[in-house]
């Protein structure tokens, strides 16, 4: 009996270990911001530089004149101007704003899962992923988001913990997307758990303009799927 609960203990030990090894990028993360909160507000920033909208802050705008009028104005003056591309924006997870990549549809085929994950899995190493026939900002349906809360040390992609601290958004938190120039505010509605093989979150509802963040949870393994669904709210 003594050499079996030695044996168990050794392995759940060394399993204990390995798991926290391979995952200590999120795992550091998550106490760091325990710790001080402030520590990870720069995240999205650091990983990616791209500003929140397409103006230069540290830049003064330029003054224009019109021939025959005396009118000038600043290209501030126009509003603000926000990139074309998608972006995602959670103030509560991390500072500034990350890419949003598409997987080609033409790339995403249900009948061969494990090639269509391997193109999201690809993706993700540039940001987050925008899930294949799911709705645009600017459409009725539901504009599906999934990210890593941790993935592969080893693994070259700059986002394997992006949503590491996605648990810690509340029902009422906002956040934004950023999409063809405008920028599309989003209020929690539900949080939630699911199977990884629950495909209804992916539903489109025809009559609202909806959108969810997705990534795996427990941060560390494929267990579950943490699921945040947020109305359009501006």
């Amino acid at each position: 009996m003594a050499e079996i609960v030695a044996t168990v203990s050794a392995f759940v030990l060394i399993f204990s270990t390995l798991m926290v090894m391979s995952n200590w990028p999120a795992y550091s993360r998550i106490i760091q911001d325990w710790i001080d909160p402030q520590a990870m507000a720069h995240l999205g920033q650091e990983l990616d530089q791209t500003p929140k909208n397409s103006q230069q802050q540290d830049v003064p705008a330029p003054t224009f004149s019109f021939k025959n009028e005396e009118k000038f104005f600043q290209l501030a003056d126009l509003g603000e101007m926000y990139p074309e591309e998608m972006r995602l924006e959670v103030p509560k997870v991390f500072d500034g704003t990350i890419p949003v990549k598409n997987v080609d549809v033409k790339d995403f085929d249900f009948k061969d899962l494990y090639t269509s994950e391997n193109k999201i899995q690809e993706a993700l190493r540039q940001g987050v992923v925008h899930y294949p026939f799911t709705a645009n900002p600017d459409q009725y349906g539901n504009v599906f988001i999934t990210g890593h809360s941790s993935y592969y040390p080893w693994d070259e992609g700059r986002y394997k913990d992006i949503f590491a601290l996605l648990h810690k958004l509340e029902i009422g938190d906002e956040y934004s997307l950023y999409y063809k120039g405008k920028k599309y505010t989003y209020r929690v509605q539900e949080i939630f758990e699911v199977k990884p093989d629950d495909v209804s979150v992916l539903e489109q509802p025809t009559d609202q303009k909806i959108s969810t963040l997705m990534t795996c949870t427990p941060v560390g393994t494929v267990l579950k799927r943490l699921i945040v669904r947020a109305e359009l709210v501006n």
